[in-house]
């Protein structure tokens, strides 16, 4: 069985009154569980139909993604043989559509989201505990079943949040309002005609190394920026996704994990921000938070 353990958040961690997060994504991925039929996704939604996640829908499974340190992996030589068909995702929501549990051969997926925009981020000390409890009764499913327990290999806490931008506002200038990184000066470049070609904005992708205190790569995150639209209004996307092995010792808390994505994330996010957007947003430093 796992050991989930508890939350833990430094007591100098920053928290903000009116975050701009539209959806929180907590996933671990595992190795294939043999046995698992189509079957299985109706049983286990019966139990979770219980607890008010009573609509279902199949999507298609979602890629297998490892964080590799150090020397690469030779690529896997495939040998093509008669296979069952792939078992979908399945998603098994709330009425109101905010929580998601999501299920696949290999992964489990606990999400906290807007719908169409509307919603209020409860905060992860309150999304994590429904993660566990999810997360939980998933493997007591599989037990009763008969199947194997999970064996873990990656986990994930993801961040996404939406971003607006002013009616009169360019991209440029509102990546300028909100990016301690992006500069408010324009980047022109004069045409011999008497026009010019201005920067506006576009995609950003950033990658970071966590590293322990030996010094030793722990997880990686993926931060993306992105221009885009949303119930036609311009908007800004911003991604953080916080990916790592999962090679501690057996016995070890998993709640540890997500702790430091959680801590490794907000610190990141502290930095990039502007001065005008925290206080938008309400930045303070509390010992409890969210």
């Amino acid at each position: 069985m796992l050991d989930f353990g508890k939350i833990r958040r430094p007591d100098n961690l920053p928290q903000w009154e009116r975050p701009p997060v539209d959806e929180v994504a907590i996933s671990i991925q595992f190795n294939d569980i043999p046995g698992l039929k189509i079957v299985h996704y109706g049983q286990f939604g019966e139990r979770l139909s219980k607890v008010g996640l009573v609509q279902h829908e199949d999507k298609g499974p979602i890629n297998p993604t490892f964080e590799v340190f150090g020397k690469r992996v030779a690529p896997v030589q495939f040998q093509f043989q008669a296979v069952d068909i792939p078992l979908p995702r399945v998603w098994y929501l709330s009425n109101d559509k905010h929580r998601l549990v999501q299920v696949q051969p290999d992964r489990f997926v606990y999400n906290w989201r807007k719908v169409e925009g509307e919603g209020v981020y409860p905060g992860l000390n309150d999304v994590l505990p429904e993660f566990v409890i999810r997360c939980q009764s998933f493997q007591d499913f599989l037990t009763e079943q008969g199947l194997p327990q999970l064996s873990i290999n990656q986990c994930e806490l993801s961040y996404f949040n939406i971003l607006g931008v002013e009616e009169h506002e360019t991209y440029h200038h509102a990546f300028a309002r909100i990016f301690s990184f992006w500069s408010d000066e324009a980047n022109t470049n004069p045409l011999n005609d008497g026009s010019s070609l201005e920067q506006d904005a576009g995609n950003i992708a950033l990658t970071h190394i966590l590293r322990g205190n030996d010094g030793s790569p722990l997880a990686r995150i993926h931060t993306h920026v992105q221009a885009a639209e949303r119930s036609n209004k311009r908007v800004i996307r911003l991604s953080l996704v916080f990916r790592g092995p999962w090679t501690q010792p057996v016995g070890t808390p998993l709640l540890e994990f997500f702790a430091l994505g959680r801590e490794a994330i907000v610190r990141l996010f502290d930095s990039m921000i502007t001065e005008q957007m925290h206080r938008e947003w309400g930045r303070t430093i509390a010992s409890q938070g969210k």
